[in-house]
Parts: structure tokens; sequence; C-alpha cells
């Protein structure tokens, strides 16, 4: 069942959830990349449709972009996860990009107990290192400074009781540099922390959904 859901009265964000009929203990959570200006298709629809013929419920999180700052994004994020953990025991978070970036930043919050694993693919990861600037422009906007953009950076905010993550990024990437989801893997790594990743082949990551077999192996040990 596909439904559009606003979420209060207080945020402009929308849910579009896919739900099946018999109700579901699990539900993953879509964050689009778009480097928050906009939010692309191919990380929308099709990938909903994938994880629910997979046999999950899905939501995706069309958050504010381009005129969004950060607290207004976050706000929109905090709303989805109170609405979501009213009915789900499990939420996994899946990002894709700048969307991976914003995943990321919620995922490490450590403030909801119903978020028990990430997957983060081809994730704008560190704002200090390899910038993004169009990334760093529209989620920070007027407040760029080093302590910000610190913040932000997910791999500052790895410690040992981050949740299990897995993490993909495709080789000759053009947009987005490898080296940020290197840097993450080091830091899970560092840290002892359950994860995953694959580094695939080629560049295209555009309607490219071969990960999904990888993400899936990953999540059903988890035993989600």
């Amino acid at each position: 069942m596909l439904e559009i859901i606003k979420i209060d009265r207080f945020v402009n964000a929308n849910l579009i959830m896919n739900k099946h009929d018999d109700k579901k203990d699990t539900i993953f959570l879509i964050f689009p990349g778009g480097n928050y200006e906009s939010l692309n298709n191919y990380e929308m629809n099709p990938v909903s449709l994938l994880l629910f013929d997979n046999g999950y419920d899905t939501a995706i999180l069309k958050y504010t972009t381009k005129i969004a700052n950060k607290d207004k994004i976050l706000n929109e994020c905090d709303a989805t996860l109170n609405y979501l953990s009213r009915y789900y025991k499990n939420i996994i978070l899946i990002g894709f990009g700048s969307g991976g970036h914003l995943a990321g930043i919620i995922g490490t919050a450590n403030i909801y107990k119903t978020i028990k694993a990430m997957v983060l693919g081809y994730p704008v990861v560190s704002l200090l290192q390899f910038p993004q600037k169009e990334t760093i422009n529209n989620f920070l906007k007027n407040d760029i400074s080093f302590s910000q953009k610190e913040l932000y950076s997910v791999e500052k905010r790895i410690d040992e009781d981050t949740i299990p993550t897995f993490v993909f990024a495709y080789q000759n990437d053009k947009d987005i540099n490898l080296n940020h989801t290197l840097l993450l893997v080091k830091e899970l790594q560092n840290n002892k922390i359950n994860h995953d990743y694959q580094i695939y082949k080629g560049k295209n990551k555009k309607n490219n959904y071969d990960y999904l077999k990888d993400v899936l192996s990953f999540i059903k040990k988890l035993g989600l």
C-alpha cells in the first residue's frame, strides 16, 4: 500500500510510505541525495520498490532542499523518526551521496533506539577533507566555520556506540571522491564497529542496484 504522509504541521517534509498488508517490525528509511539542492529520482522509488519486493516496508523522506538550512532538515528528520518509531521496532537508514551524509549524521546521533543499522551508499562523509563544496554550502549555509564542518563530519562522530553499518561506493565515481568511503571505513574499523563495505568497479551509480544483494545480506545477518 502506497501512502503519502505529511509528518506534522510544523515541517514541510513528506514521507512516501510503501507498506505491506501484514504488519512489519522493520522499515527502511530512504534518504535520496542531490547535494541538498534537489533529490535524485533514481535513489527514491526504484530503491523503495526493490526493498519492498524483498519483504520490507519502506519510507522515502522527501526532506526540504535548496532553501533549507541544516536545522530545518534535521528537524524534519527528527519528526520523521518520532513518527516511525511509534509503528516500527526496527528502522534501517539508507542514504545516497549527500543523503548518505544526512543518514550518517542521524545514525551517529545515538538518540533513537529504534535505529538498528545504517546503509551509506557513496556517501559524502567529511566536510573537512575531500570537500564537496555544493554539499557543504547547501547544508551549512551561512555558518561554514571549522567547528560546524567538524561537528557534521560523519567520520568525527563514529565511536564505540555506532550502530552496524554497511558502506558502498564506486571505484571511478566522478561525483564523490572515493576517499570519503575509505575514511569512514577506517573509522569503523578503528572503533571495532560491526560493519561491511564494498567498492564496486566502474562509475555508473545511476539506475544501478546491484548493491542491494550485498545490503540485504548484511541486514539479514543482523536478524532484521
